[in-house]
């Protein structure tokens, strides 16, 4: 590994000295602080263990190298071939001192920069003044001050944004993927620096505290089923290596009270403790509360991989994100011609996009889209689409969505336009495999069916699901991906994710050379390939059990659904007089906490109607209840009036098919008129009627 001349000088000091020195006296030595020498020990460490060396740490004492003297002199001969950094360009002397500077809380020297560089103070002094025309679309600014040093000033939440910025501009999306994958082969990744500054990147950012921190983030995430898109997990990780090196040199960083105390609230925030108990155990350190804020609102922002998932909302679809998608929906019919809104896919893809998209604008993250331009490029029309269909989004945040949020709403709408134009199955079988979100993989799935009808896409897995027993199970003869992909099994095809005519005309040819063996063996999965009628039989069974299951929970929604009137001058006597009329004794009260703690985070009050609408996920319930209960006389309830009481109940432990007939309640109720009338106004008999319309709709799109 390359050293940095910082890195080389302190070696060589060690190398020097029979008994134990502090990071005072080696920064001394050098010319440095001994803080500037902490943030470089994980680098001579690694260094020196490559060599079979160890660095004896002693509280109190210092450091020294252990070993004879003639190792020592051998590590001297040693450093003298070694080759360090220099010859940076403006740029990268540029990323160097940011990286540097986001980093630290003190404030650095402008002789320390050109020491480092080997440049003059001048020509740092020009890097700077570019540095700082940089930062100007960034919410940071570098702080000069005659005689007192040069510093970052920000947000922590805007330093981290920078990092992640540097991290993407210097490392390609495969070199970042073959460094989190590299356990699939139980190697290390070469990764080919394009310039001075990826190599000094990764001493911050090296492949192992990368593998390290995927780790635990995949055990904690795996383990609560909270699935997240590729490049959404990465700049997780990237965003946790600093909050390490932060700690590490014990800088302390805050978080507003009232926001911390609002992300504690929710489940996300779960994920972060876990994660950062997760942190410590791995790496010995203390790591603090307001940690796990940051951690929060950067999980909260982060974009779901799979909206199949059970537990991709861990509660029902949010009432004003129903609203927002029943709009955005409204408006791409009216601009398309098509009808959209029975498109459950689309339906459920916004709704999984609008969360954490909602969360990112609240909290000021920014979100990087590299297909923008493509998109731009290749589906004008579709992007104007999402440009017009996001306006009632941008009235509800009272902002404009930036251009990379619309990129990925413009994915959603194209992919439900384009399924509804038909598509044809078709053979070799096809694992589609890309990095940046369910919107993008879905497209290019639907591109493909389109553009190569040769091909049926029997997967989609990000890279880093890729192994032996999936691609075995899926059958498939071939990987789509669009990134390289080291894969021996098959044969991996590099496509754009827009699926470009070059794409599609190397596909086609490179189909046509693959083994008709190959063919027959992944098509049937052991049958033959003449066997349609048994395949054809296993997709009618598992639609037929698919339709059984959405019947079940149907069912058990309908039988629980009631109309109820009350006295109670307050909605949280008409929650208690409800749940003592339906539910046992020995339930109650869990019911009524799990529906209050609910409440905590958020009232949702349809104020056209005076109606609370309140829901929760419960230990101990084993069914789905709907009430419905009008009170005699008007209640006040979050300084709102009141005149109904909505109630939706669901098992903790809800299945994803009875999370969606219970969030399908929630849907119409911002958008059925004669749902809200039956509410509103009809008897028990009505509202199930209604309701019975409703969801024999949905069984008919299932």
């Amino acid at each position: 590994m390359l050293l940095s001349s910082r890195s080389k000088q302190i070696i060589a000091f060690l190398a020097q000295q029979a008994d134990y020195v502090t990071y005072e006296e080696i920064g001394k030595q050098i010319g440095v602080s001994g803080r500037t020498v902490l943030r470089e020990m994980d680098t001579v460490e690694e260094w020196l263990s490559d060599r079979n060396l160890e660095l004896i740490k002693k509280s109190r004492y210092g450091i020294r190298i252990e070993g004879n003297q003639e190792e020592k002199n051998d590590l001297i001969s040693e450093l003298g071939n070694v080759t360090v950094y220099k010859a940076y360009t403006s740029k990268e002397r540029q990323d160097i001192m940011l990286l540097d500077l986001i980093q630290s809380e003190e404030e650095s020297k402008q002789y320390y920069y050109s020491s480092l560089l080997d440049v003059s103070d001048a020509t740092i002094s020009q890097d700077l003044h570019k540095l700082e025309e940089r930062l100007k679309e960034q919410d940071v600014s570098i702080q000069r001050k005659p005689g007192s040093g040069i510093k970052l000033v920000g947000s922590e939440t805007a330093k981290r944004q920078l990092l992640l910025n540097v991290f993407y501009d210097h490392l390609s999306k495969k070199q970042v993927l073959n460094i989190i994958r590299k356990e699939l082969y139980g190697r290390k990744q070469n990764i080919s620096a394009k310039s001075q500054a990826i190599q000094r990147l990764l001493y911050l950012i090296s492949p192992d505290k990368l593998m390290d921190l995927e780790t635990i983030v995949n055990k904690v995430i795996d383990e609560h089923d909270y699935p997240i898109a590729d490049s959404s997990k990465l700049g997780l990780i990237v965003h946790l290596v600093l909050a390490v090196e932060r700690v590490k040199n014990d800088e302390k960083i805050t978080i507003n009270e009232d926001v911390f105390k609002e992300l504690k609230q929710s489940d996300e925030y779960t994920l972060a403790d876990l994660i950062l108990k997760e942190i410590e155990k791995e790496y010995g350190l203390d790591m603090p509360e307001d940690e796990g804020g940051y951690i929060t609102m950067h999980i909260k922002g982060s974009r779901m991989k799979d909206v199949e998932s059970n537990n991709f909302e861990n509660e029902l679809p949010n009432i004003d994100a129903i609203r927002i998608t029943n709009t955005i929906i409204g408006k791409a019919e009216e601009l398309t011609g098509l009808s959209l809104n029975e498109d459950g896919q689309l339906y459920n893809g916004l709704i999984v996009h609008l969360r954490p998209m909602l969360a990112r604008m609240k909290m000021g993250l920014e979100i990087r889209n590299p297909l923008l331009e493509d998109i731009k490029k290749r589906y004008p029309a579709y992007f104007e689409f999402a440009l017009t269909s996001q306006k009632p989004l941008e009235d509800y945040l009272g902002q404009p969505i930036p251009e990379e949020e619309t990129g990925y709403i413009c994915m959603h709408i194209g992919a439900a336009v384009e399924r509804i134009r038909g598509l044809t199955r078709r053979r070799p079988r096809a694992i589609v495999t890309c990095t940046t979100g369910i919107g993008t993989s879905k497209m290019l799935a639907i591109r493909l069916e389109k553009e190569v009808p040769e091909i049926d896409v029997v997967d989609i897995l990000s890279v880093i699901e890729i192994n032996e027993e999936k691609v075995k199970v899926s059958g498939a003869d071939l990987i789509i991906s669009t990134v390289d992909l080291e894969y021996k099994e098959l044969p991996v095809i590099v496509v754009s994710p827009m699926l470009s005519e070059k794409d599609a005309n190397r596909l086609k040819n490179a189909i046509v050379t693959l083994p008709i063996e190959d063919y027959l063996e992944s098509d049937s999965k052991g049958i033959a390939k003449s066997d349609d009628k048994a395949i054809s039989q296993e997709d009618l069974i598992e639609s037929i059990k698919r339709r059984t299951e959405y019947g079940q929970a149907i069912i058990n929604f309908l039988e629980h659904a009631t109309k109820d009137y009350s006295r109670e001058a307050s909605v949280e006597g008409v929650l208690r007089e409800y749940i003592e009329r339906y539910f046992e004794e020995e339930k109650r009260e869990n019911v009524y906490l799990s529906l209050m703690r609910r409440e905590e985070l958020g009232s949702i009050i349809l104020e056209d109607h005076e109606l609370a609408f309140l829901h929760c996920k419960a230990e101990e319930v084993t069914g789905l209840y709907c009430g419905t209960v009008s009170v005699e006389l008007p209640l006040t309830h979050q300084g709102k009036d009141v005149r109904t009481v909505v109630v939706l109940i669901a098992p903790q432990e809800a299945s994803a098919i009875e999370i969606d007939v219970v969030s399908e309640f929630s849907r119409q109720l911002v958008q059925s008129k004669e749902l809200v009338h039956a509410i509103l106004n009809g008897e028990e008999t009505e509202l199930k009627d209604t309701l019975s319309e409703i969801y024999r709709r949905l069984l008919e799109r299932i």
